[in-house]
């Protein structure tokens, strides 16, 4: 059975890379290579590198151009681009953490399951600058089909970051590479509905990865708002064609379909902590309505709640100057 592993590392920020790279380096089984695509980082990264070179089959790579402030999952796509004959593929960051016998505990996996999956993962837990976990999201799961998965993401009970899975680069160009969203918000997830649709996601058991929170993640700031939001519209209407073109029958009755939608939105919303004036909330409003079906007043009613005192009144004098007209 040939294994051949590809760990790739799509790198700007230099503040934790070492920490990163010493974390890959201590793996009991280092029958792997590590891929470093450069985003045209003014960081010299290449001098954290060269540290690392001797103890880790590295190819280091930075690129003429920074692609990942304006496109991101092409950045992922490009670093991807420098593997070789590695048959799969972790895609990892520049400041996370990986316990020591994951690829050990990988490769076993794969073997006990004679890799009949496509797209497996790890659980994870969340650290904090200065190391410490502040969140275990350990699942009991074994297996789940993308339905599964899409339906807990989609309805917000459980976490998912892009450096917990591991995935077959057959299947990987299979699907035509990672499916594109504004910041590549919500695009791991809707990769990975992808990558498992025919054969579902298999977790790895004991071994865990590390996800760093820090201000210095897209996922903390609340700065670009408008792009998420649109990014979130084009994933409901991505799961929409989705359901209706998957190989296997995810027949959700349209109601429940929709109630998932409004849910999703808001608390896309919520979590963003906006604080929208009376005239944006009217405007997203209309663009939730004719974008993905989400009843106007709904969102309205519902932007009332998260208002403060002054949008709140005009909103609700807005509401009764649309309800006398309608009577």
């Amino acid at each position: 059975m040939n294994i051949k592993i590809a760990i790739v590392i799509p790198a700007y920020k230099s503040q934790y890379l070492d920490a990163t790279l010493l974390s890959i380096s201590k793996q009991t089984d280092k029958d792997f290579r590590v891929y470093i695509g450069d985003d045209n980082s003014p960081n010299h990264l290449d001098k954290i590198v060269d540290r690392f070179n001797s103890i880790l089959n590295i190819k280091y790579k930075k690129f003429d151009s920074n692609l990942g402030a304006t496109n991101l999952t092409a950045q992922w796509d490009r670093c991807i681009s420098m593997v070789e004959d590695e048959n799969w593929i972790w895609l990892f960051s520049d400041d996370d953490l990986m316990d020591e016998d994951c690829i050990e505990k990988f490769k076993k996996e794969l073997l006990q399951t004679n890799i009949q999956y496509d797209l497996y993962r790890f659980n994870t837990k969340i650290i904090n600058n200065e190391d410490e976990v502040v969140h275990d999201n350990t699942l009991n799961i074994k297996t789940e089909s993308s339905f599964e998965f899409a339906l807990e993401r989609l309805e917000f009970k459980r976490n998912s970051y892009a450096i917990e899975y591991v995935f077959s680069k057959e299947m990987y160009i299979k699907i035509g590479h990672f499916v594109n969203f504004p910041l590549a918000w919500n695009s791991d997830d809707a990769t990975w509905i992808k990558m498992g649709a025919d054969k579902g996601i298999c977790t790895i058991p004991d071994a865990k990865v590390y996800w760093r929170y820090s201000s210095t993640n897209i996922s903390s700031s609340s700065v670009l708002y408008q792009e998420k939001i649109e990014a979130s519209i084009q994933y409901l209407t991505w799961f929409d064609e989705w359901l209706k073109t998957s190989p296997q029958p995810y027949n959700l009755p349209f109601k429940n379909l929709q109630k998932i939608k409004t849910n999703f939105i808001y608390h896309q919303i919520a979590l963003l902590n906006l604080k929208p004036t009376a005239q944006n909330i009217i405007k997203f409003a209309n663009l939730f309505q004719r974008r993905i079906s989400v009843p106007f007043f709904t969102t309205v009613l519902f932007f009332i709640g998260l208002s403060t005192k002054k949008v709140k009144i005009k909103l609700i004098r807005f509401l009764k100057k649309v309800i006398n007209k309608l009577f």
